[in-house]
């Protein structure tokens, strides 16, 4: 979005209202980024979601009454996402980010009871990162029948105009021409080029006519930014090469054609080395499995990039144990990295990728991608095709919905051995259950579930025992138990505080107490309570929040994992290629969607209650006080649903994790006092659930 040009084009009365009558029965394409932001900061505007993490919850609804209007016109829409980010050579975390100060100023006053400075502090805080909604997005989408795509880059050079504006009437208010144009709007500033420096200081408040004056005087961008080369502003961000490279990438930029080839705007014109301001040139096949949503744009961002840069999550990631979590997380990272560079040129399997944190902007943590054996080898074995799974599906009496749970079937050498199948060229993977199953039976391989003969470890044995217990015919806490036992293995899933304290943690009962219900809300806080659809409304805890990141970053690995998985099948052809089910297989992918901290507080907040309830009654925990906290908490959690029932799915979850956690400590891949942590707060939690 162009910086102050809606302010300006108000101000010359440029901007044109018609009735939406008018593009009726018209295909009207959406750049969907811009569409996005617009809705999260109206109808969708949920300052709460920088407190609580996960997605706005009510973001389905608002999108759909966007998608009820523009149909009650008779508008057929076609949005188109920003696919893969062009690259940048700026340094990473040379710009101040001042998002964890405003979200630390939010906290600050939240705890001194400011509640209203405090979320509108956290509505300017920049909380939401898009592309962590768009698959979101994109089954809201697709539910309701609407076309969309990603283009291979911005979703600008992709789609044809389709503004309140006229761009004809602005050139002739501003008496310049299409190339001057651009150059205003590059130097006003926008998400990929910041404004131009000499505009942007403290002693003026920047506005779009200073831009144009300054093209009316100099006549072209690069003759302005050229006069001010010795400004220390331009200096400093190396305006120079900015300007140049940006204009370049917006000439040129790479658009997916009718065939399916990468090519870019302009062509005729196009200069030989567009690599260097649009990024190293990749395979077109995986720019058409990105348009179709195969896959997520990270994972090759950072392969063209160099580097993944790591901002400070919602809770600013102050404590220790975050950091050394992120660099715990750098083998699974690499794992998923490596799967993209294997079927590619030398040049990408030999290239140096880095991870950057913003708390040691200057360290590199090396992703260590090209390996021997590949990833790709190492799994080779896979290849389980239709009738193993069948057979597997009918033996676990379950659907597609649980192939959790059937991947996790190889117990008895037997049933092993049924799973090895090296890849035939004569009988492909190719239905979309063949696909998931055997990316799932990867996953499972590499994070140490199964071994290489397909066997189970003792925490594949741990999470089929768990996944065996489910009471529930119709949920699964598959993913849930997945991460949880992540965690468990990793240290970070348990009842001990953090290196530093956060608000919200429990206040109420004995020290051992509190120890349970922070075991217990942690745990219960990876699984998403069911909304109405409205803001939430009810207490916060930053406690919560800080255990989420680890939650979000885990899931965020394992996500990508996945999809390099799927993507590895699709590019060394283990797999039928032709399809119309990309989207329906990336959907249907593990780890989809950010899980809040809704459920973590429902939790934390009813156990408090009894403990403060029974108080009141000589310690002892009655049915009609349980009735009378559940009732208390249905008025307070307003955007649940119902909270009995919440907490009950809650509860199932909690028993799933209980068995896990047992099979754990009979086979000593845990240690007695984590065990003992969970299985005390268990025997404290008994007296209190109904």
């Amino acid at each position: 979005m162009i910086r102050h040009l809606d302010i300006f084009t108000n101000e010359r009365r440029l901007q044109q209202q018609s009735s939406l009558s008018l593009l009726k029965e018209t295909r009207l394409g959406i750049e969907g980024a811009f569409w996005l932001r617009k809705l999260l900061q109206n109808s969708g505007k949920e300052p709460a979601t920088a407190a609580i993490g996960g997605i706005p919850i009510g973001l389905k609804n608002a999108i759909e009454k966007e998608l009820g209007l523009l149909k009650s016109f008779g508008i057929i829409p076609f949005f188109v996402f920003n696919g893969l980010s062009v690259i940048r050579k700026d340094k990473p975390f040379s710009t101040e980010d001042t998002r964890p100060s405003k979200r630390a100023q939010a906290w600050d006053a939240y705890e001194k009871g400011k509640h209203d400075q405090a979320y509108n502090t956290w509505a300017s805080s920049g909380f939401i990162h898009q592309p962590d909604l768009l698959y979101f997005v994109f089954n809201v989408l697709k539910d309701n029948d609407v076309e969309f795509m990603r283009a291979p880059y911005f979703a600008w050079g992709q789609k044809g105009t389709c503004n309140w504006l006229s761009k004809k009437t602005i050139l002739n208010d501003l008496t310049i021409s299409d190339e001057q144009f651009l150059d205003v709007c590059i130097l006003a500033g926008f998400e990929y080029c910041t404004t131009f420096p000499p505009l942007n200081t403290e002693f003026s408040s920047f506005t779009f006519k200073s831009v144009h004056d300054l093209i009316k005087q100099y006549k072209t961008g690069f003759n302005a930014v050229q006069n001010y080369a010795d400004h220390p502003g331009v200096i400093k961000q190396n305006y120079m090469d900015i300007f140049c490279r940006t204009r370049c990438a917006i000439k040129y930029h790479l658009v997916l054609t009718d065939e399916g080839k990468v090519e870019p705007l302009n062509s005729d014109n196009a200069p030989s080395d567009i690599h260097e301001f649009i990024g190293y040139r990749l395979p077109d096949e995986i720019y058409y499995y990105l348009s179709k949503g195969l896959m997520s744009p990270q994972v090759i961002n950072t392969l063209i990039s160099g580097v993944l840069i790591e901002n400070p999550p919602l809770c600013n990631g102050d404590t220790q144990e975050y950091r050394r979590f992120l660099n715990e997380l750098l083998e699974l990272r690499a794992q998923a990295m490596g799967l993209l560079t294997q079927p590619l040129h030398q040049f990408y399997q030999s290239r140096k990728v880095v991870s950057l944190y913003w708390f040691e902007p200057n360290a590199e943590h090396v992703l260590s991608h090209n390996v021997a054996p590949s990833v790709h080898e190492i799994l080779s074995t896979w290849n389980v095709l239709g009738r193993g799974l069948e057979d597997e599906k009918k033996a676990q009496k379950v659907d597609i919905y649980f192939l959790f749970k059937v991947c996790c079937s190889t117990a008895t050498d037997d049933q092993a051995a049924k799973t090895i199948m090296p890849k035939n060229n004569d009988k492909l993977i190719e239905t979309r259950e063949e696909i998931l199953a055997n990316v799932l039976w990867e996953l499972l391989q590499l994070r140490k579930f199964l071994t290489t003969s397909h066997k189970h470890t003792s925490w594949g044995a741990a999470f089929k025992k768990a996944l065996g217990s489910s009471k529930s015919k119709t949920d699964s806490h598959q993913e849930q138990l997945f991460s949880a036992l992540e965690l468990i293995r990793f240290g970070y899933l348990n009842g001990n505080p953090y290196s530093r304290s956060y608000y919200g943690s429990p206040t109420v009962g004995t020290e051992e107490e509190r120890k349970h219900i922070l075991l217990i809300s942690r745990t219960l806080s990876m699984v998403s309570p069911k909304y109405q659809g409205k803001p939430w409304v009810g207490p916060i805890s930053r406690e919560l929040l800080a255990f989420n990141s680890f939650v979000k970053a885990l899931n965020r690995s394992l996500r990508n994992l996945c999809e390099m998985l799927t993507l590895s099948t699709f590019l060394n052809r283990d797999c039928l290629n032709e399809r119309n089910d990309y989207l329906d297989i990336a959907l249907s992918l593990p780890f989809v969607h950010d899980v809040n901290t809704g459920l973590g507080i429902i939790a934390k907040t009813y156990l408090e209650n009894i403990i403060t309830s029974s108080a009141e009654n000589g310690n002892k925990i009655s049915e009609f006080r349980i009735n009378e906290t559940l009732k208390k908490l249905d008025e307070l959690f307003t955007a649940c649903v119902d909270v009995k029932s919440n907490l009950n799915d809650g509860f199932s979850f909690w028993d799933e994790v209980i068995v896990a956690v047992k099979s754990l400590k009979s086979s000593d891949d845990i240690s007695n006092d984590l065990a003992s942590q969970f299985l005390n707060a268990n025997q404290w939690l008994s007296a209190r659930r109904f």
